[in-house]
């Protein structure tokens, strides 16, 4: 059983008032929360015929989203259920986790470093600050915070909660470059700022260059979990369906794609052909 995939298909799930589906729910928390590295780590997948957690995947790669997902979907089971026994067994690992994620942010800026290719576009090659994994981090903070109001943590809760709001300011302010007068002291690292306005949020920022292109997954939850406001969340809308990324339907995962000879290809792209032009993390429908 995959992390995210698990804790993503729970979250889709909680509408279904079903007593097996309830089950499968509750197995996939337990699962993967049961398997948690000394660390704090989410495994990337759990073998259910062996229970043999795997923190990697195929390749060695790093599942840094497993643990945001699970996190996730470990407060909105207890958001709809209202079951507390389950998450109350479980919110130390649940801490662990989240002080192994917290650690991902090495420089104490709000936003994670992410190994590249370390999350669910395993076969791409962004790193540093990458958009989808800052909009997940956001979330997980939301839903840790929530977690601890519910069993009267309040004072640690208002951290999390506060510190997601730093998350949130740090999104905006890395990823949405804008020609309009800041306070904000901007340094070399600012190099996305040489795009002008910004029409959505950037899919990568490191402190030496940025990708310009628009993860429109990414920018998708980010308006799903309240970090684009409308206005942005209108022009960023209003540019991907301009440029057609909803044809074919429902969405390609990223625009425009990278071909081969451009300077964001990788020849790792080509492995199995799965990431040619138009294909899986490469402009392909998915998720």
């Amino acid at each position: 059983m995959w992390g995210r995939d698990g804790a993503i298909t729970l979250i889709a799930s909680l509408p279904l008032a079903d007593p097996d589906i309830r089950d499968c729910q509750r197995a996939t928390l337990r699962t993967l929360l049961s398997h948690v590295s000394p660390h704090g780590q989410i495994p990337a997948n759990v073998n259910i015929d062996t229970a043999v957690p795997d923190f990697s995947g195929i390749g060695g790669i790093c599942s840094i989203d497993s643990g945001l997902w699970t996190i996730i979907a470990a407060y909105e089971y207890l958001r709809v259920t209202r079951e507390t026994a389950l998450i109350r067994e479980f919110l130390p690992v649940l801490q662990r986790a989240m002080d192994w994620l917290t650690a991902h942010d090495s420089n104490y800026d709000a936003l994670l470093e992410i190994p590249e290719a370390g999350d669910w576009t395993d076969l791409f090659g962004r790193s540093y600050n990458v958009l989808v994994d800052q909009v997940i981090w956001y979330r997980a903070n939301i839903a840790f915070g929530r977690i601890l109001e519910t069993f009267g943590q309040g004072r640690k809760a208002g951290e999390y909660l506060r510190w997601s709001q730093s998350i949130k300011s740090a999104i905006l302010h890395r990823f949405w470059p804008t020609t309009a007068s800041t306070t904000t002291m901007r340094t070399f690292a600012d190099m996305q700022y040489s795009v002008g306005d910004a029409s959505y949020l950037l899919a990568q920022v490191t402190p030496f260059d940025f990708n310009w292109r628009c993860d429109v997954y990414g920018n998708i939850l980010a308006f799903l979990f309240n970090v684009l406001d409308i206005s942005r969340a209108r022009t960023a809308f209003r540019f991907m369906w301009g440029v057609g990324v909803n044809e074919p339907f429902p969405v390609a995962n990223l625009y425009p794609i990278v071909m081969p000879g451009d300077p964001d290809w990788k020849p790792y792209y080509a492995v199995n052909l799965l990431n040619l032009p138009h294909h899986y993390h490469n402009g392909g429908i998915w998720p």
